[in-house]
């Protein structure tokens, strides 16, 4: 019965499980997926090429700006030419500042030779006067061609990357499955989170990589299931209610094994005390009759 209940059990885990994480990979990809359709959307708009071109400020100011970001809840514009030089910036995290790209111009060339779009993370800088949570970001990138090359045939005009914030405060705004559901986050650099080995839990990590793909950061979405906590203290409780009841047994049966064993030997030392004195009374009866006979 004990390995019937674990067997149970263990069914009910790893189907729980594959169930869960199934759910959870298709949830955060389709949470990525609105910032690689909105750098794919601005990066192929009539006249973004004769921008990069003529080094149209006001266009770009004009698309690429604050309504644009907020629609798709981006955070960071960056528009290069073919040289990597960047020659637009826009960006709400930090107003007023000059946010860094999250890749150096040099670099985009070699970065998009392989594909048309490219999806990364970066971290964001941290201040030097006091410690902050670590933040990230969420990078899609595209090639950009003329409107009308559709597969990217033409020569290279430029390069359009685009940034979203991604830290612990907006990743536990995610609507996520239940109530039980957790998401934590660490840097390459910091020990492992609790989430990350907690017993009764099941969990997703999501390794995230920068430009030259070294990990930089873990993504953890964990779930502590009561259920299955439960269950796993009702087979722990059958086992011990197995237990005694074998002890149990095994005691009743040493008792009528004793019984048994006992009675008969006491039967027979009764039965023999009996035939002698059963004897002793026919020799006595013997020996009166004799001696009458004899007088």
């Amino acid at each position: 019965m004990r390995r019937i209940e674990r067997r149970k059990l263990a069914h009910l885990t790893e189907t729980r499980e594959a169930s869960w994480q199934q759910a959870v990979e298709q949830f955060l990809d389709r949470d990525d997926a609105p910032l690689r359709k909105m750098v794919e959307h601005f990066a192929t708009l009539d006249g973004i090429v004769p921008a990069i071109l003529d080094s149209d400020a006001a266009w770009a100011s004009q698309h690429l700006d604050d309504a644009a970001l907020r629609s798709f809840g981006a955070n960071a514009f960056w528009l290069f030419r073919t040289d990597g030089k960047l020659c637009y910036a826009h960006q709400n995290i930090d107003p007023g500042a000059d946010l860094a790209p999250p890749v150096a111009g040099a670099e985009l060339a070699q970065l998009f030779a392989p594909s048309r779009a490219q999806n990364f993370h970066a971290e964001l800088p941290r201040s030097t006067d006091a410690p902050e949570p670590r933040r990230f970001l969420q990078v899609a990138g595209y090639r950009i061609h003329p409107p009308w090359d559709y597969d990217g045939k033409s020569p290279v005009e430029g390069f359009l990357l685009i940034g979203r914030v991604q830290d612990a405060q907006t990743l536990g705004d995610l609507p996520l499955l239940s109530n039980e559901d957790q998401v934590g986050l660490r840097a390459q650099d910091e020990p492992p989170l609790l989430e990350e080995s907690a017993p009764d839990t099941i969990r997703v990590l999501r390794e995230w990589n920068d430009a030259r793909g070294a990990p930089i950061a873990t993504l953890v979405v964990s779930n502590h299931s009561p259920v299955i906590a439960a269950l796993d203290r009702r087979a722990d409780e059958l086992l011990l209610t197995l237990v005694a009841g074998s002890l149990a047994v095994t005691a009743l049966v040493y008792l009528l094994l004793s019984w048994s064993i006992l009675r008969p030997s006491n039967s027979s030392g009764a039965a023999s005390i009996t035939r002698i004195s059963i004897r002793s009374r026919r020799s006595c009866a013997a020996a009166r009759s004799s001696a009458n006979w004899r007088a």
